[in-house]
């Protein structure tokens, strides 16, 4: 019971730090193409 239990425990913790760097990624990514954008852009 036990080993189940740090098992799921481990699993969700790897889930919450995948999520977080998945939004960093996108934010990231979202950004260098905010910054290409507004650098090419004639405006």
């Amino acid at each position: 019971m036990h080993m189940i239990l740090s098992s799921m425990l481990f699993f969700v913790l790897a889930l919450a730090f995948f999520s977080s760097y998945l939004t960093s990624l996108t934010n990231v990514s979202n950004c260098f193409l905010c910054n290409i954008l507004s650098q090419t852009s004639p405006w």
